[in-house]
């Protein structure tokens, strides 16, 4: 797999003068739904219909399981699970906390090793 890159350079934070490197991948748009459920049908049984209806049921079984509390897996890709955080309030950093503070901030993914 051939990947393009760019290399960046920081100053360092701590004012110790040093510089850090650190490269960031060359990423370009993603597929549109319509692409993907064509390369799908293209490569085995599919139609672009079946594939449509396979992804909107994976994503109502995600948002079930995530309501549930469970982490969602889907073989050969990988594991997806809630992030959450507090939102304290700065007029009473000391309260209570309860579900009021806890928000939902997005959703992990870890990849399959074979993914890698």
């Amino acid at each position: 797999m051939e990947l393009k890159y760019d290399i960046y350079t920081l100053n360092n934070a701590q004012g110790t003068g040093e510089k850090r490197q650190y490269v960031r991948i060359v990423q370009h748009e993603p597929m549109t739904e319509k692409q993907l459920q064509e390369k799908i049908q293209n490569r085995c049984s599919l139609t672009k219909g079946d594939v449509a209806a396979v992804l909107a049921e994976l994503h109502d079984l995600m948002v079930e399981e995530f309501s549930l509390g469970h982490r969602f897996y889907i073989p050969e890709i990988g594991y997806f699970s809630m992030s959450a955080s507090l939102e304290m309030p700065e007029e009473n950093p000391d309260k209570k906390i309860t579900g009021k503070e806890v928000r939902i901030t997005g959703i992990n993914f870890r990849p399959e090793g074979k993914l890698m």
